[in-house]
């Protein structure tokens, strides 16, 4: 159907009927509707964390992936610098409270990822999808350790994460992430030194 047709047989809230009465119940209906992409991570994972002191564990992983510069490829997203405790990237400063907050959020969404599968996000983007069922088979270590290397290498990743932008793609390919950005670091790195 055309863009006017369909505005038609899906009426803008506004203009007609809505499909449901409250968020909590397009939550559910979106959360249990099954896609080709769904999966059940692996049950057998003695990587999940059962207890504080193991998100505690995840979490200093990923605060320390965030202030790690050591081999980062962003040479020309502007200034990631330590402030005393707190870090500066491309011209936003983020406190080490922000940062340990957002390293919570972080591990809370992956752990909702391997116990719900990847509906639990309502990505609605095919593309996505298809990237994070190829991580399907990753513990939650593994998939930790992915976002750990994502965010030590790319810096612009970091800015994204610190920001709350598209974090649930994030956590759910960093496994191509860290590809892409190891591709990227490479190329960078030959243009640093054709320069």
């Amino acid at each position: 159907p055309t863009p006017a047709n369909a505005l038609r047989m899906h009426p803008q809230p506004g203009q007609g009927q809505l499909h449901f009465a409250n968020r909590a119940q397009a939550h559910k209906a979106a959360s249990s509707i099954p896609t080709k992409w769904d999966f059940v991570p692996p049950r057998s994972d003695s990587t999940m964390p059962h207890n504080l002191p193991s998100q505690t564990a995840y979490v200093h992983k990923l605060v320390a992936a965030i202030h790690n510069t050591s081999g980062a490829i962003n040479k020309g997203l502007g200034p990631h610098q330590q402030k005393g405790s707190g870090l500066s990237i491309g011209g936003a400063k983020y406190t080490p409270m922000q940062i340990e907050a957002r390293c919570w959020q972080l591990v809370f969404k992956t752990e909702q990822l391997h116990k719900h599968g990847p509906r639990i996000f309502q990505i609605y983007d095919e593309s996505k999808m298809s990237l994070i069922h190829k991580s399907r088979m990753l513990t939650f270590g593994q998939r930790i350790g992915h976002m750990c290397d994502a965010l030590a290498v790319s810096k612009a990743r970091c800015e994204m994460v610190l920001k709350g932008e598209s974090l649930e793609t994030f956590i759910g390919t960093a496994m191509t992430t860290v590809s892409q950005a190891e591709k990227m670091k490479k190329t960078n790195d030959e243009r640093w030194k054709a320069i």
